[in-house]
């Protein structure tokens, strides 16, 4: 009767549970880690659930809220930026304005596209764009 009972406490309702799962190379830094936690958790008789638990949360609650990082302009809030810098921000503009290739005929852009040489690579991809886009139209 007392082992009827004794099963009846056993059968508690279990907790829901969250697996997470990590994995150690097989290198040698990572065998003598695995076996100094086995070391570790054999003499103080726990799971490996616990082991990691414990370490996790140790790790928390030194490094608990993190690493405040300042903005930058903590640091500069006062100080004002030199000339060399103020020229870096400044926008910076095309000392040759960008060809109008929309406006260009198939012909002048077959013609830019067959000698590399006249033209820069983004302008060529452009190029190719146009005319890619302009034969599709025709067959439409």
């Amino acid at each position: 009767m007392n082992e009827s009972v004794f099963i009846k406490e056993r059968k508690k309702e279990r907790k829901s549970r969250i697996c997470l799962n990590f994995y150690l190379t097989n290198t040698n830094d990572d065998q003598v880690l695995l076996n100094r936690i086995e070391t570790l958790r054999h003499r103080d008789h726990w799971s490996i659930t616990r082991f990691l638990k414990e370490a996790s949360l140790e790790y928390v609650n030194r490094h608990l809220p993190g690493n405040p990082s300042l903005p930058l302009e903590h640091w500069t809030k006062d100080t004002p930026l030199s000339p060399s810098a103020k020229d870096r921000l400044e926008l910076p503009t095309l000392k040759t304005p960008i060809p109008d290739y929309q406006g260009m005929s198939n012909e002048t852009l077959e013609d830019l596209l067959a000698h590399p040489w006249k033209t820069r690579f983004g302008d060529r991809q452009i190029i190719a764009g146009i005319l890619k886009k302009r034969k599709a139209e025709a067959t439409l």
